[in-house]
């Protein structure tokens, strides 16, 4: 009986070193952050410098758009994922993008439509993610060392994602392609304007953030004064601000 137990004991204490092996490792949102890079200048997007408050925005931004389609929510952020993905288009073009799973934990309004519901799990990309230094001059070897493919390959399997492991010494640094996006981390919350779209060849839902605030707004200090690649305008501070006061306070 004894021996049983130690042989127990032992099993365990192996399962549990395993298991802790087999966990990867991740930068923090801080280290994150801290990495080099910078946002797209010649990004283009509409923005509009004379919305001040959530009434302003709902009437120039929000009721021109597809209202029935948009939700006020607030969410729970589970996991972040970044990656590259293959376009589905003719010819199919490498993104650097981010994923993001959510919970919908409150809905504070909505425009219109069944498609916001309380505990629902969604997805959110992102058009922010990271590549390696060299990138420009020799992708290739990157992708065939990370992945056991040729750039080419890769290229021919359109919707194929690839995760990034930023832990890896490539001396990944940022790409974002827009001013305003706020990158989100996990176990954070965040108010949310969500723009949802049924898809045409399947019939499914995708999501869109429209806006993002955090509730966390110290750990957000130094990425809206514009000190890390993101960028931030002063009608995205406005448009934060605005949703803030609204629902927040």
């Amino acid at each position: 009986e004894v021996l049983k137990m130690k042989n127990f004991l032992l099993s365990i204490c192996i399962f549990f070193v395993v298991s802790c092996g087999c966990t990867p490792a991740k930068l923090t949102f801080e280290e994150k952050m801290k990495l080099p890079g910078c946002t797209d200048s010649l990004a283009e997007r509409w923005y509009d410098p004379s919305i001040k408050t959530f009434e302003d925005y709902e009437q120039k931004y929000i009721n021109k758009q597809n209202p029935k389609d948009i939700a006020i929510v607030k969410v729970r952020c589970s996991k972040v994922t970044h990656c590259f993905v293959v376009s589905v288009e003719e010819d199919p073009t490498l993104w650097e993008r981010t994923i993001n799973t959510v919970t919908l934990t409150d809905i504070f309004k909505i425009y219109g439509g069944d498609f916001y519901q309380v505990n629902q799990q969604i997805e959110l990309r992102q058009n922010y993610g990271y590549v390696p230094d060299y990138w420009g001059k020799d992708s290739n070897s990157f992708f065939k060392k990370e992945y056991g493919l040729t750039k080419e390959e890769i290229l021919a399997r359109p919707g194929s994602k690839y995760p990034v492991d930023l832990t890896k010494d490539y001396g990944y640094s940022l790409i974002s392609r827009f001013e305003g996006i706020v990158p989100l981390d996990e176990g954070e919350e965040y108010l949310m304007v969500l723009n949802c779209q049924r898809l045409s060849n399947d019939g499914g839902m995708k999501y869109y953030i429209l806006k993002a605030v955090p509730y966390n707004t110290a750990k957000y200090k130094d990425v809206f004064d514009n000190k890390y690649g993101f960028r931030f305008a002063d009608y995205d501070i406005n448009v934060m601000n605005a949703l803030r006061q609204e629902f927040m306070e």
